[in-house]
Protein backbone atom coordinates (compact mmCIF):
# COMPACT_ATOMS: atom_id res chain seq x y z
CA UNK A 1 0.00 0.00 0.00
CA UNK A 2 1.67 3.35 -1.26
CA UNK A 3 1.47 5.81 1.23
CA UNK A 4 2.06 10.23 0.78
CA UNK A 5 3.78 12.36 2.81
CA UNK A 6 1.75 15.25 3.89
CA UNK A 7 4.84 17.17 4.08
CA UNK A 8 6.76 17.10 0.61
CA UNK A 9 4.12 14.75 -0.77
CA UNK A 10 6.37 12.14 -1.99
CA UNK A 11 4.99 8.95 -2.74
CA UNK A 12 6.60 6.08 -0.41
CA UNK A 13 6.27 1.74 -0.56
CA UNK A 14 4.58 1.82 2.93
CA UNK A 15 4.45 3.83 6.72
CA UNK A 16 7.48 2.64 7.90
CA UNK A 17 9.80 3.89 4.88
CA UNK A 18 7.60 7.10 5.18
CA UNK A 19 7.86 7.71 9.22
CA UNK A 20 11.58 6.91 8.27
CA UNK A 21 11.66 9.63 5.43
CA UNK A 22 9.73 12.06 7.68
CA UNK A 23 12.83 11.75 10.65
CA UNK A 24 15.37 11.67 8.36
CA UNK A 25 15.09 14.06 4.65
CA UNK A 26 16.31 17.17 5.33
CA UNK A 27 14.11 18.55 2.32
CA UNK A 28 11.20 17.32 4.10
CA UNK A 29 12.26 18.35 7.65
CA UNK A 30 12.45 22.31 6.87
CA UNK A 31 9.17 21.63 5.09
CA UNK A 32 7.67 20.62 8.37
CA UNK A 33 9.66 23.39 10.65
CA UNK A 34 7.54 25.79 8.27
CA UNK A 35 4.53 24.44 8.49
CA UNK A 36 2.12 27.15 10.30
CA UNK A 37 5.93 28.82 11.79
CA UNK A 38 5.79 26.01 14.37
CA UNK A 39 8.44 23.95 14.95
CA UNK A 40 6.51 20.12 14.43
CA UNK A 41 9.77 18.22 14.34
CA UNK A 42 12.85 18.95 17.16
CA UNK A 43 14.39 16.00 15.02
CA UNK A 44 17.43 18.65 13.39
CA UNK A 45 19.89 19.78 15.63
CA UNK A 46 23.50 21.72 15.26
CA UNK A 47 26.42 20.02 14.78
CA UNK A 48 28.47 21.83 17.43
CA UNK A 49 31.65 21.79 15.25
CA UNK A 50 30.31 22.88 11.96
CA UNK A 51 26.89 24.59 12.67
CA UNK A 52 25.09 22.04 10.15
CA UNK A 53 21.66 21.21 10.40
CA UNK A 54 21.41 17.49 10.27
CA UNK A 55 19.11 14.66 11.82
CA UNK A 56 19.40 13.35 15.15
CA UNK A 57 19.17 9.94 14.19
CA UNK A 58 22.32 10.66 11.40
CA UNK A 59 24.83 12.72 14.43
CA UNK A 60 27.32 10.04 14.58
CA UNK A 61 27.61 9.42 11.31
CA UNK A 62 28.11 13.27 10.57
CA UNK A 63 30.31 13.48 13.82
CA UNK A 64 32.42 10.81 12.13
CA UNK A 65 33.59 12.67 8.83
CA UNK A 66 33.08 16.36 9.93
CA UNK A 67 36.10 18.48 9.08
CA UNK A 68 36.04 20.86 12.18
CA UNK A 69 35.02 18.05 14.72
CA UNK A 70 38.64 16.52 13.36
CA UNK A 71 40.23 19.80 13.16
CA UNK A 72 38.97 20.55 17.04
CA UNK A 73 40.06 17.19 18.09
CA UNK A 74 43.76 17.67 16.54
CA UNK A 75 43.81 21.14 18.33
CA UNK A 76 42.34 19.74 21.55
CA UNK A 77 45.55 17.05 21.13
CA UNK A 78 48.10 19.61 20.45
CA UNK A 79 47.49 21.47 23.70
CA UNK A 80 47.36 18.39 25.34
CA UNK A 81 50.86 17.43 24.25
CA UNK A 82 52.01 20.97 25.27
CA UNK A 83 50.97 20.33 28.51
CA UNK A 84 52.60 17.19 28.67
CA UNK A 85 55.66 18.59 27.49
CA UNK A 86 55.14 21.38 30.19
CA UNK A 87 55.16 18.93 32.44
CA UNK A 88 57.85 16.88 31.56
CA UNK A 89 59.81 19.71 31.88
CA UNK A 90 59.13 20.64 35.05
CA UNK A 91 59.77 17.22 36.23
CA UNK A 92 63.43 16.83 34.62
CA UNK A 93 64.10 20.02 36.93
CA UNK A 94 63.32 18.63 40.04
CA UNK A 95 64.52 15.54 39.43
CA UNK A 96 68.60 17.95 38.22
CA UNK A 97 67.99 19.76 41.69
CA UNK A 98 67.04 16.46 43.62
CA UNK A 99 70.25 14.58 42.08
CA UNK A 100 72.48 17.45 42.65
CA UNK A 101 71.29 17.50 46.46
CA UNK A 102 71.70 13.55 46.51
CA UNK A 103 75.54 14.39 45.42
CA UNK A 104 75.79 17.58 48.09
CA UNK A 105 74.78 14.78 50.67
CA UNK A 106 77.32 12.53 49.05
CA UNK A 107 79.73 14.31 49.41
CA UNK A 108 79.38 16.04 53.10
CA UNK A 109 78.77 11.93 54.18
CA UNK A 110 82.51 11.55 52.92
CA UNK A 111 83.84 14.19 54.01
CA UNK A 112 82.23 12.93 57.68
CA UNK A 113 83.27 9.54 56.95
CA UNK A 114 86.93 10.49 56.85
CA UNK A 115 86.83 13.00 59.73
CA UNK A 116 85.55 10.04 61.31
CA UNK A 117 88.24 7.83 60.43
CA UNK A 118 90.81 10.08 61.50
CA UNK A 119 89.25 10.73 65.23
CA UNK A 120 89.33 7.01 65.83
CA UNK A 121 92.66 6.64 64.67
Amino acid sequence: MEVKCEFCENIFKNIVVLNSHKRRAKYCLNIQKKVDGHTIVSDIIKCQYCEKEICKDTLNRHLKKCKNKCQHEIEKLKIEECDKDEKIAKLESELRVKNMYILKLENEFRILESNFGRLVM
